[in-house]
């Protein structure tokens, strides 16, 4: 198998029908199948990076999916949505223990932002039980 071009990556790109709103391809630079291309999902308005293999094997959206790893701003914003009183440090993952602040008692823990999620936060609240 010869070696894709730039133009024949984007053609593969910005014509796939998966999608009523469809994607565009952002890159100017193809170097192979495994390095990341930036694409644009014209339906959610949001650019991310895929390389062409995972792209080729139905790999899209990871914004669209749910799958896309969130920013610290994202976690917070999250934490605000579903009402749990605490402030997050730097968000790394949900399986990675990070810094947390209960905005009820002031008291600073760790976990992980998983648990936190699923209810499972500050000493202060397991008092009132």
């Amino acid at each position: 198998m010869t070696k894709k071009s730039i133009d024949e990556v984007a053609n593969d790109i910005n014509s796939d029908n998966s999608d009523e709103a469809g994607y565009q391809l952002l890159s100017t630079i193809y170097i192979n199948n495994k390095s990341k291309l930036e694409v644009y999902h014209k339906a959610c308005g949001k650019s991310y990076f895929v390389n062409y293999k995972d792209w080729r094997d139905g790999n899209r959206c990871p914004y669209c999916r749910g799958t896309h790893k969130k920013t610290t701003q994202e976690f917070n914003e999250e934490l605000e949505r579903k009402h749990l009183p605490y402030i997050c440090g730097k968000y790394n993952g949900a399986l990675v223990k990070t810094g947390f602040v209960c905005n009820r008692c002031g008291r600073a823990f760790n976990t992980r932002p998983i648990d936190v999620l699923q209810g499972h936060g500050c000493n202060c609240y397991k008092k009132e039980k």
